[in-house]
């Protein structure tokens, strides 16, 4: 569907995924059936379709493809760093992967420059105190360039 969703909520009859509180905490695919201010009503093959509270749901749009293979491939990145920031280290990996630079399981040669050229003023465009060129000698190696 191609319906607006507003304040966070599907429109009738919108394929989402859910989470229902309590439960696993895993998204599913679900249709929404009904949903007004305080309640939803939606199928789904691993949950019923009784009404749930609003406040105990959350609800994304499905991801799509390529969503699925960047969260994959940046999520065993992300794994593979050891910088004390763990926030500044995801959105290194997705950087990386958004620039065409990180694919399934490599990162793609950068020079000091080139990296420090992509990152320097986006880090600290977020807050982030960190050298940089320290994190080029974990990803590359301190011999490298």
């Amino acid at each position: 569907m191609t319906n607006k969703w507003k304040d966070g909520r599907p429109p009738v009859g919108e394929e989402c995924e859910i989470t229902v509180l309590g439960t696993d905490g895993l998204f599913r695919d679900c249709k929404i059936l009904y949903i007004d201010s305080m309640s939803v009503v939606f199928s789904s093959s691993a949950a019923s379709s009784m009404p749930k509270y609003l406040s105990d749901v959350k609800f994304r749009p499905i991801k799509t493809p390529d969503e699925i293979e960047r969260e994959r491939v940046v999520g065993f990145a992300f794994k593979t760093l050891t910088i004390d920031n763990s926030d500044l280290a995801y959105k290194i990996c997705q950087d990386l992967y958004d620039a065409g630079l990180l694919t399934d399981k490599k990162v793609k040669y950068l020079t000091r420059k080139e990296f420090e050229k992509i990152f320097e003023d986006n880090i600290s465009a977020m807050g982030f105190n960190v050298n940089i060129l320290k994190v080029y000698d974990e990803i590359f190696g301190a011999d490298n360039d």
